[in-house]
């Protein structure tokens, strides 16, 4: 969207293509190719199978965000389509009783359905291009319940503590079990509170968080001291040899992010800011070819990055929060911007009915010096809030 290349997509318009074919073979638009493949029989985790494995709503969540993103990006709604058809099924399946008692063995569709939710919102006419009769609130509900329902094991098995479905999300004190799941549920939560503004989803996020901050969470940002479930382990358990997956720090920065935008409070964006230069570039190499699956803070010389790797989950979740962070840097509320992170940019906003450009100019973060230009279309009052870092003693304006 930012830097359009016909090449890529085209190339992407072809994948869609395959895409669309393949669901259209399904009449519910199911698609999960190791469980139509492997175990047909057990879709989505049903009749003896185990989404904690399988995956399958963790995969339509992704492509129900990839859907959304790529709209947004080019107005093209064949994978919107696909998505919506997909997103449409598991409402129907999902849910209450009559509905399936099903919840994701691993997070990310919570946020993905808030984003359609929010999506059809904003733009309502796109409903009537769908295949399916859209009501936006069914993705919301749906979202919730993925949320509410952890713990409530009719049914169906329990993920346990390694899939956060120990107790309900709203009951938790603690982050536990695997990191990359469980900070993405954390993220999908704080973006449903921020729909639905219930107090008790953001005071369970904020119970969350601030164990795994100042508990769980190493001195780089990174997250998951122990192998064994590439998870957390008990309050300040965090060797120099701890696991710390790339994939659980970029969960993480989603976490913060979502944090910052609810409660427009500078700490999280502090947190967003340590986890982004510390626990998450350097799962990438500076040619942007190889990666990290694991970060431990010590490790001897034989560690190098990997070309490829057996579960290569590492890097689409780098481009994903690559992609998201230009709109991580500022944000905006009533007559009001916010400048979370210093990073060189342009903005463009309305605020107060005027138009207003706001350009950073930086080498942060190898100098402290921070150039704004705020350029209104016509003279406008409105709050400009810039975070001083936590760890900066002597910030000058």
């Amino acid at each position: 969207a930012a830097q359009p290349d016909p090449g890529i997509e085209a190339r992407l318009d072809g994948m869609i293509q395959r895409i669309a074919a393949a669901a259209a073979r399904d009449p519910d638009g199911y698609l999960n190719t190791y469980t139509q493949l492997k175990e047909p029989d057990h879709r989505w985790g049903l009749n003896g199978g185990d989404d904690n494995w399988q995956h399958d709503v963790y995969n339509a969540g992704a492509m129900v965000e990839a859907a959304v993103h790529h709209y947004r990006a080019t107005g093209k709604t064949r994978l919107l389509e696909v998505a919506t058809r997909l997103a449409d099924h598991m409402t129907e399946l999902m849910g209450p009783p009559p509905k399936q008692n099903v919840v994701p063995g691993h997070s990310l569709g919570e946020e993905a359905l808030v984003k359609l939710y929010l999506l059809f919102r904003e733009h309502p006419e796109l409903k009537a291009r769908m295949p399916v009769a859209v009501e936006e609130e069914r993705y919301l509900r749906l979202a919730e319940y993925w949320i509410e329902n952890r713990g409530c094991h009719e049914g169906r098995k329990s993920f346990g503590t390694y899939g956060q479905d120990h107790l309900p999300v709203l009951e938790q004190s603690t982050i536990e079990g695997h990191a990359v799941r469980a900070t993405l549920l954390c993220a999908g939560l704080v973006a449903a509170a921020n729909v639905n503004g219930r107090a008790d989803y953001l005071e369970a996020a904020q119970r969350l968080w601030d164990n795994m901050v100042h508990r769980r969470m190493y001195v780089i940002g990174g997250l998951g001291a122990v192998a064994g479930h590439e998870g957390f382990g008990p309050d300040y358990v965090l060797p120099n040899n701890g696991y710390l997956e790339t994939c659980a720090a970029i969960g993480a920065g989603f976490f913060h992010a979502n944090m910052n935008l609810a409660l427009a409070d500078a700490r999280y964006a502090d947190e967003l800011e340590r986890v982004l230069y510390n626990a998450i570039l350097p799962g990438v190499s500076t040619e942007g070819d190889r990666y990290f699956y694991e970060n431990p803070l010590e490790a001897g010389p034989e560690r190098r990055r990997w070309a490829w790797h057996g579960c290569p989950c590492c890097p689409p979740m780098f481009l994903k929060i690559m992609g998201a962070l230009p709109g991580m840097i500022y944000a905006q509320g009533p007559d009001a911007l916010f400048v979370n992170l210093f990073i060189g940019s342009r903005a463009r906003v309305t605020l107060a009915g005027a138009e207003v450009t706001l350009r950073q100019t930086t080498d942060y973060p190898w100098d402290g010096t921070i150039r704004l230009t705020i350029e209104p279309d016509r003279p406008v009052r409105f709050a400009l809030n810039l975070r001083l870092p936590h760890w900066c003693g002597d910030p000058g304006l």
